[in-house]
């Protein structure tokens, strides 16, 4: 028999397993790797060395290549990734010496000197304007040692591959940011258009495993790629933002033949419109649609904000003599020559700015233009994802088709490539079948069986209902009433011990009040009310539109602020809680006989658990739960999560749980910001975990021996080397526990996640097989069971992939775990199961869920703190480190679920 502590474990029935990983090869003798150092001195400094930015090394790799024959042969320099300051990674095939070498020795460093006299940083004519010395340094072939290991072969092709597969591939795909898709004339799945602005495209991107052990099979020891498809909402090219705005956010139906910009003369933006305009047009590239081009290139900007004023009311300086003109006639200039004018001059007008940076400028609305390239629609596009989700949604059969129909092209391109592809040059090889891989699946975690295992009743609760949404109609207004005695019948069914009548009712119109000096002044009248008794619970219910997410969050802020917790209800809510019926004659609902609906049923997990209620508990029978989650060996569950700016001079935040009971499922919220822009971690935490420790103490009478630490929003780099940032926040939770003193808990640390681009299907298609949420659609029926582990052949030891969820539509996403350290030590049969567990006991549904309850409740803290705390994160304002202030009252309750 195996070490029960190493991989794979041995729970679980047997499956046979197809995957997208595809084994390759290429010479790595053909590749060496070098340093290209640039010593860069101003010629008014010339003993003064420059920094060189790392966007502006690449331009020295073309000086250096062109200034430097190879021996009189084409070599080829491909710059990689900076290393250092003014230090850049540059790959030759071949090296220089002309070919493979027995030894480092024999390939040689370089060095170049030159003077820069005509670059475009200066306009001193014939004059020197800079000294540069440029140093090629040989590090090592790819078949030799180094020290990024295994994976500087895959950032090599990393590198390389997206423009050799674009050139050699490109009358079947098109290249839009880092992955290719199909074109209309070669698609499986054609491209789709959604409205006049967006489309649906397929296409594929792929990824290189280095943490894969090398796979034997036809053509050698190899290692892996995965394929996958990809499915995205991409822009129409050379359209106006005017037509965005009409199309997109007021949803009128435009067309190329019927749309004239005069006929939108008296339409104006509001605040919101202007939010949701600026969402949408979030990182795509735009352009004057009256601007002269460079060349045969147009200059492309980003639309940075919308004025507040016309275009008519805006003053502009670009007059060649110095001047001043509003906006509309200085454009009005420029057109003339076409014949042409401004159709809209009290339209506001956009600020864009260049995308290597620069001051914004103001251009009116109507001629600015979406790039002549399709590009992914980045902003908020909640309401086109659910309307095109199932367009989206591609099931296993159908994408390891696709998958493989890529791979039969590339393979077949690869054939016939010429001699000065990259590619050729270093002999790819990718084999035509994917691995297949052995799994099990486990039986389901014992839990218990109840709706609601602790319905909250220690206090009784009074409720308030809050009416922000815009129908004023009676007939809306008896609806949503009946809708809410429904869901409160619902709750007291389910023996929540909520009062049978509110305490108060109120409708405000949330376009004409202040809503959290609003919900603020409710909240003084509801304490204020004859029958409010302080030693009950007060609890809020917040009725709202569909579209209202701003009033959600002001909403939440106001409450919170105050020590309340809430549950908002959007009109489309209440349309499923309508469903829910007791049976004729009854009053109240009989959990036993009566059926609520879904929603309503999670509803009222919520509420309960944002009460103090408890959904779920683990069974004795649960043996690997038990093993470490009792009086002799009590275990602390933590939970950390990252979300990164978008904006540079903004920092990013980390949100923590801490369980402080032997339930799992009752935590400590925290969060805090960041150590800087470009780290994912704090280590400002010593003070929360220890804080976290003593309430565990109280809670259960001793220290937990054992510190579990799920951790998300990690890339595989940080939380596989040694050097990644997963260490380094490892590192600092032994330390706090370290100085803690007396008996030290031992910690393991396992990192999660989900961009991994590995997928899975079954090899054969099991009629039996029963969808854990009653949908037996049979293209669901080839994803992988709900309790799959795959921890064997396509994994290094310290790695497995679970399944614990059950997709809706199309392909199931497992998730990789990643054992980062394991002091305990825990068999591996035992954290498959702990893990799977975790991932049962959600709060929110009866569910098993994709992620464990930990990081669960990390990641949802950290979308509740943006709503809190929505401008917290600029540097100049808030020191690295800092913690949100939650209120006191709420920082054990999950308020955020």
């Amino acid at each position: 028999m195996g070490d029960p502590y190493s991989f794979p474990g041995t729970d679980g029935k047997q499956i046979s397993i197809k995957t997208n990983l595809y084994p390759y090869k290429f010479d790595r003798n053909l590749v060496g790797y070098y340093q290209l150092q640039v010593f860069r001195t101003e010629h008014r400094r010339p003993k003064e060395t420059v920094k060189v930015p790392a966007n502006s090394l690449p331009k020295y790799v073309r000086i250096f290549n062109e200034k430097l024959p190879f021996s009189g042969r084409k070599n080829m320099m491909i710059p990689g990734y900076a290393n250092g300051e003014n230090t850049l990674g540059v790959y030759i095939i071949p090296p220089i010496d002309g070919g493979p070498a027995e030894s480092d020795a024999q390939v040689p460093n370089h060095d170049l000197r030159l003077t820069i006299k005509d670059h475009t940083e200066c306009k001193r004519d014939g004059a020197p304007v800079a000294n540069v010395r440029m140093v090629l340094e040989f590090k090592h072939l790819f078949d030799s040692n180094s020290e990024l290991g295994d994976s500087e072969p895959s950032q090599f092709l990393k590198k390389v591959i997206m423009a050799s597969l674009g050139n050699i591939m490109g009358k079947k795909y098109d290249v839009i940011g880092r992955h290719l898709y199909v074109t209309k004339a070669k698609s499986m799945d054609p491209i789709m258009d959604l409205d006049f602005l967006t489309r649906l495209v397929t296409g594929f991107k792929y990824r290189f495993h280095p943490d894969i052990p090398d796979i034997s099979g036809p053509i050698g020891n190899t290692a892996v790629m995965s394929v996958n498809s990809a499915v995205n909402i991409v822009s129409r090219t050379n359209v106006s933002v005017l037509q965005y705005f009409v199309s997109t956010v007021l949803n009128y139906p435009v067309g190329e033949k019927n749309f004239r910009p005069e006929d939108f003369k008296g339409v104006m933006m509001d605040g919101k419109q202007k939010e949701r305009l600026l969402s949408l047009l979030q990182d795509l590239d735009v352009y004057i649609s009256c601007e002269r081009m460079r060349g045969n290139s147009r200059i492309y900007y980003t639309v940075t904000d919308i004025s507040e004023d016309s275009a008519r009311n805006l003053v502009t300086h670009n007059n060649r003599d110095g001047s001043s003109c509003p906006l509309n006639v200085y454009y009005d200039r420029i057109l003339q020559k076409e014949g042409k004018r401004i159709q809209l001059p009290d339209q506001c007008a956009l600020f864009l700015s260049l995308k290597k940076g620069g001051p914004p400028k103001a251009v009116p609305f109507e001629l600015v233009y979406v790039s002549d390239r399709p590009q992914r629609v980045k902003g908020n596009m909640e309401n086109f994802r659910r309307e095109y989700l199932k367009h989206s949604a591609v099931y296993p059969v159908r994408r390891f088709e696709m998958i493989q129909s890529f791979i039969d092209d590339l393979k077949s391109e690869l054939r016939i490539l010429q001699d000065e592809s990259v590619l050729a040059k270093v002999s790819l090889k990718i084999h035509k079948d994917c691995v297949l891989v052995d799994g099990r699946v486990l039986d389901k975690p014992e839990l218990s069986d109840e709706v609601l295992y602790a319905p909250f009743t220690s206090q009784n609760v009074d409720y308030v209902i809050i009416d922000l949404h815009s129908f004023m109609e009676n007939e809306k207004q008896e609806y949503i009433e009946k809708s809410m005695k429904q869901l409160i019948n619902i709750f007291r069914s389910l023996r929540i011990s909520f009062a049978e009548e509110p305490l108060m009712k109120c409708k405000r119109d949330v376009n004409n009040i202040n809503v959290e000096l609003e919900v603020v002044d409710i909240v003084n009248k509801a304490k204020g009310k004859p029958g409010y008794n302080p030693n009950n619970k007060l609890f809020f219910f917040v009725i709202e539109n569909d579209d209202e997410n701003d009033v959600h969050a002001k909403v939440k802020r106001a409450l919170h602020n105050n020590g309340y917790v809430s549950q908002v209800l959007k009109i489309s809510t209440l349309d499923h809680i309508v469903g829910s019926k007791p049976r004729r004659g009854a009053r109240y609902f009989d959990p036993v006989v009566d059926q609520p609906t879904i929603v309503a049923t999670q509803i009222a997990m919520k509420v309960n658990a944002k009460l103090g209620g408890t959904r779920v508990n683990v069974l004795d029978s649960n043996p690997a739960w038990q093993n470490y989650l009792n009086l002799d060996n009590p275990t602390m569950f933590i939970g950390i999560d990252t979300r990164l700016p978008v904006r540079k001079d903004c920092i990013g935040r980390v949100g923590f749980v801490f369980s402080t009971d032997l339930t799992g499922t009752n935590y400590l919220a925290v969060v805090k910001n960041t150590d800087d822009v470009v780290y994912k971690y704090s280590t400002e935490m010593s003070r929360n975990l220890q804080e976290a420790i003593a309430m565990f103490t109280e809670n259960v009478g001793r220290r937990p021996k054992n510190v579990i630490v799920y951790r998300a929003g990690m890339n595989e780099y940080d939380i596989g080397s040694s050097r990644g940032e997963a260490v380094l926040e490892l590192g600092q939770i032994k330390e706090v526990l370290q100085n803690m003193g007396g008996d030290i808990p031992k910690v393991a640390y396992i990192g999660y996640h989900r961009a991994h681009n590995i997928r899975f299907m079954r090899t054969e298609f099991d009629p039996d097989y029963q969808n854990p949420d009653g949908n037996q659609d049979d293209e669901l029926k080839w994803n992988l069971p709900v309790g799959t582990v795959i921890d064997q052949k396509i994994v290094n030891p310290n790695c497995f992939f679970l399944v614990t969820h059950c997709a809706v539509m199309g392909t199931t996403k497992p998730a990789r775990y990643t054992i980062v350290c394991d002091d305990i030590p825990i068999t591996a049969n035992d954290l498959i199961s702990l893990t799977y567990t975790l991932c049962s006991i959600s709060p929110r549904c009866k569910k098993s869920i994709r992620r464990p309850l930990p990081i669960k409740l990390a990641s949802l803290l950290l979308e509740r703190s943006y709503e809190l705390f929505p401008t917290a994160d600029e540097r100049k304002n808030r020191p690295s480190g800092r913690e949100f202030p939650f209120h006191e009252a709420l920082r054990t309750v999950p308020f955020y679920v």
